[in-house]
């Protein structure tokens, strides 16, 4: 079985290493990097092959839909997954819009 490389972007700490810890642990899972912010996450990404980006948004802001989807222009291999607790239908249509192929 071939390693899935996970990139983690959250910005509280705590829960980012969590998060590190928990793919760290998984069998088939390494963890390519886990930053704070989605800035940090593009030049991460610029450096080593990742499949797999999961991206904590407080909210969908226009920033942030322009960042995934940029990133997902750059890199279109890549699946990015999005954590929030943001659930509405319009949200789910904007994020979809923009690259994410999926949402937790």
């Amino acid at each position: 079985m071939a390693t899935i490389k996970v990139g983690l972007v959250d910005l509280e700490t705590m829960f980012r290493e969590g998060l590190v810890k928990m793919f760290e642990n998984a069998t088939g899972y390494k963890v390519s990097f886990g930053v704070g912010s989605t800035k940090d996450a593009c030049v991460k990404l610029r450096k080593g092959t990742t499949n797999v980006l999961i991206i904590d948004i407080e909210q969908v802001l226009s920033s942030q839909l322009h960042c995934i989807s940029a990133i997902k222009i750059k890199h279109p291999d890549l699946k990015i997954i999005v954590l929030t607790n943001y659930c509405s239908e319009v949200s789910l249509r904007l994020l979809k819009n923009e690259g994410v192929d999926g949402m937790i």
